[in-house]
C-alpha cells in the first residue's frame, strides 16, 4: 500500500475486492453506453461517500443536469456531492 494512503471502499463489495479498494484522491472514471448499469455503480459510490461524509464531484458529459438529478433522486440533495 502507497505510504499514506487510506483504503476507501467503492460501494460495491465485489468491486472493492477485485480492485483492493479505492485510495482516498483516486479518481474514478466509469465509462458507460446506453442502457449500461454504470449508473449504478455510480450511486453506489455516491452513497458510500455520503455515510463517510466525504466529498464527492460527479462529472457527466452524456446526460444533462435535469436527467442526471432525476435518475439520482434524493442522492443528489448531499452537499457532498457536486454535480458538473
Amino acid at each position: 500500500m502507497p505510504f499514506g494512503k487510506k483504503r476507501v471502499s467503492s460501494g460495491v463489495p465485489q468491486l472493492d475486492r477485485l480492485l483492493g479498494n479505492l485510495f482516498i484522491g483516486d479518481n474514478v472514471v466509469w465509462y458507460d453506453e446506453a442502457g449500461s448499469l454504470a449508473l449504478l455503480f455510480g450511486a453506489a459510490l455516491i452513497r458510500e461517500s455520503i455515510f463517510r461524509k466525504k466529498a464527492i464531484v460527479f462529472v457527466s458529459f452524456d446526460r444533462s443536469p435535469r436527467n442526471l438529478l432525476d435518475q439520482l433522486g434524493p442522492l443528489a440533495q448531499t452537499p457532498h456531492l457536486t454535480i458538473l
